[in-house]
């Protein structure tokens, strides 16, 4: 199974547009491109670094409970 990223992130920047759009009563069908939408609203995109921000997180989260730190400091993790 592959995971293609860049079609992922594609779709979720256009998904953030799309919120926009429907946030400043635009219509989808008219000509303003998505650039102009984000200027209208005065924001960057930051939907991506923020679903970043959250698994980054969780992953810390997870590799504390797990313990993960103490099998590789002692070298119990093969291949390290």
């Amino acid at each position: 199974m592959t995971v293609d990223y860049l079609g992922i992130v594609k779709t979720l920047e256009a998904a953030e547009v799309l919120f926009l759009r429907r946030m400043q009563k635009i219509s989808c069908t008219s000509y303003i491109e998505n650039w102009e939408v984000l200027n209208r609203a005065g924001t960057k995109r930051q939907l991506m670094k923020v679903i970043l921000k959250m698994q980054l997180g969780f992953l810390g989260h997870v590799v504390r409970r797990q313990g993960f730190e103490n099998w590789c400091l002692p070298g119990k993790l093969d291949g390290i």
